[in-house]
């Protein structure tokens, strides 16, 4: 329908940062990257343009793989570090050009 827009992506993004080993710890994973959306064009509220008010949704949600930094130091305050998770985010937007 003409009232709809449907929208929908993923990327996947590999992390450039090498596995760490020695004092430093770049932190960073592969990312599986997903949005959906919608936008629905509602109504003209004055009937004098061509320009309806819209609606857009949308979502995102970011998957990040786990990873596992070994630290070389046998002192090393923060010993082996492991990171990944995921990420969320949600959007609304209402639009009237005129």
């Amino acid at each position: 329908a003409s009232w709809v827009q449907l929208r929908a992506g993923y990327t996947y993004r590999p992390t450039p940062t090498p596995l760490q080993s020695g004092p430093s710890a770049y932190l960073d994973n592969d990312a599986h990257i997903m949005a959906v959306g919608a936008g629905f064009s509602l109504f003209e509220p004055l009937d004098e343009y061509s320009h309806p008010v819209s609606l857009d949704i949308s979502a995102q949600a970011i998957a990040l793989s786990e990873r596992v930094v070994e630290r070389s130091g046998e002192g090393d305050p923060l010993g082996t570090l492991s990171h990944g998770g995921q990420i969320w985010s949600f959007s609304v937007a209402l639009n009237h050009t005129y």
